[in-house]
């Protein structure tokens, strides 16, 4: 008969099995996966699909769907499947007209070309006016840029602005400024 007492009293034995059950919670964790997150190689000239998402501003706390602003819409527009976190935070996933391609080196390429109407003028204008970034998604990775703090750290921030302005230098227009859209991305 085991003496249990004995065992349990002993403080080896007890740190032997804490070691024991803390190396076994460790490989568990090792092993823990998570779908859609596994690493992922690409062969040469291979697609990988952008998503967009949303438009948001800390300046006015109201996020829009992506294609809420006049941005061009692929000819055939696809929601994507959502995790429980993008239902709850109200992204919407969705496909865009911008191709992406592995290991190739491309300068630039027209997405697309649109006319804007006044209307649609003074939607991006509001939009860069309320500092309204836009997110998208690369192979399940949110895009986004790097930029450097008042104290001169280098962060990351999730997306990009929609654009920026600039004080007109006409000598007419002072104290005006020009909006300017970011139509060129580098990924």
């Amino acid at each position: 008969m085991i003496n249990y007492n004995i065992i349990l009293n002993n403080k080896y034995i007890i740190k032997y099995l804490y070691i024991c059950i803390f190396l076994i919670i460790h490989q568990t964790i090792g092993a823990f996966y998570l779908p859609g997150v596994s690493p992922r190689s690409y062969a040469q000239n291979e697609q990988i699909k952008l998503f967009v998402t949303k438009v948001t501003s800390t300046k006015t706390q109201i996020p829009y769907d992506y294609y809420a602003l006049p941005y061009c819409r692929p000819k055939k527009a696809n929601l994507q499947s959502e995790n429980l976190g993008e239902v709850i935070s109200g992204d919407r996933i969705e496909n865009s007209v911008y191709k992406v391609e592995t290991k190739v080196a491309k300068t630039c390429e027209v997405a697309c070309v649109k006319k804007l109407r006044k209307h649609d003028r003074d939607l991006f204008v509001n939009a860069i006016k309320d500092d309204y970034r836009v997110h998208w998604i690369v192979d399940n990775l949110p895009v986004g840029m790097f930029s450097t703090n008042e104290i001169q750290e280098t962060v990351f921030q999730r997306g990009f602005p929609v654009g920026f302005r600039l004080k007109s230098d006409v000598p007419k227009e002072k104290g005006k400024y020009k909006y300017y859209l970011y139509n060129h991305i580098r990924i």
